[in-house]
């Protein structure tokens, strides 16, 4: 599939609203996105064409038509946001006239720069747009291989202190995030305490595999892994620690090393392994999420050909 139908309606947006105003950090639905599960929904586009109509109305076109439907019980549930946001717009009148509106149209990503690690550096100038918010939380994720957003006073701060120009380190979202003059680098936090280390993972041969969230590998031959370089820097030959220096230290810590069935080592990004290709997922996830993909004519002709599968 490249495209599913949902039916979320003109309520779904206002209770996303009123989630916000709580100190929510979920997104109003969207006419059209990319899949909000990462890695398995990659390339798989949502389109959502009831977000004019409001949930009553659709119920009504279902019974004149002999229909049913299912009720989610969780939407009742107390302990949920979405359920106490439902009860407060309940019977209120509450969504008419909300339009279904469109997101800031998104600036030029083309001076966005990625790393080996799935790293990204971004200009400060670009988060100076007024779309500089979503395309940092955006980029936050995609860095860091995450899917949960931050909250948006965090992220709101973070870009605040950004604009002073100051330089500094914080985390945010998973991702170390250092800002520099004039460019902010983000990449993934490799000392995340409440984040795993990325797990060894076998490559079966032929098939592309998602590593931390970052990364797509893919080998030619069985009997190849891939593991976190963090720790084990010392294994790569001279070249390969050279190369490795030359990167910023956030970056070396999120770099793969892929061991080989006969025992070498390599570090795509470094240099390139024989028989393991390695495509940074990054630039490309955040392309789809800012807008660079806009309709299933224009998945197909540029997310599908070139997505891993």
């Amino acid at each position: 599939a490249g495209v599913i139908l949902m039916g979320h309606t003109a309520d779904d947006r206002f209770e996303a609203r009123l989630m916000r105003e709580a100190g929510a950090s979920v997104p109003s639905p969207r006419p059209w996105a990319p899949c909000p599960v990462w890695p398995q929904g990659r390339g798989l586009f949502l389109l959502r064409p009831l977000l004019d109509i409001r949930r009553a109305e659709i119920r009504l076109s279902l019974a004149a038509l002999g229909e049913s439907w299912i009720d989610d019980p969780a939407n009742r549930d107390p302990a949920s946001a979405r359920a106490r946001a439902r009860a407060l717009a309940h019977g209120s009148g509450a969504g008419e006239g909300e339009a279904v509106g469109q997101d800031v149209p998104p600036g030029d990503l083309s001076d966005i720069r990625e790393g080996a690690a799935g790293d990204l550096l971004i200009p400060r100038q670009v988060l100076g747009r007024p779309d500089g918010a979503a395309t940092l939380g955006a980029a936050l994720l995609c860095a860091a291989g995450t899917d949960r957003p931050p909250r948006r006073d965090s992220l709101d701060r973070l870009l605040q202190r950004i604009h002073t120009g100051a330089s500094f380190a914080a985390t945010l979202a998973g991702a170390r995030v250092e800002s520099r003059g004039d460019a902010v680098h983000l990449v993934r936090d490799a000392a995340d305490s409440r984040r795993p280390i990325a797990a060894e993972t076998a490559l079966p041969p032929g098939r592309w595999i998602v590593w931390d969230g970052r990364l797509a590998l893919r080998a030619s031959r069985p009997g190849a892994r891939v593991v976190p370089l963090a720790g084990r820097a010392g294994t790569l030959p001279p070249d390969l620690r050279a190369a490795r220096m030359r990167l910023p230290p956030a970056a070396r810590r999120a770099l793969p090393l892929v061991i080989i069935g006969d025992g070498s080592v390599g570090c795509p990004g470094l240099a390139e392994v024989p028989g393991v290709a390695c495509r940074p997922l990054s630039l490309a996830r955040l392309r789809e999420a800012r807008g660079a993909i806009v309709n299933e004519a224009t998945l197909w002709r540029i997310a599908k050909p070139a997505a891993p599968s």
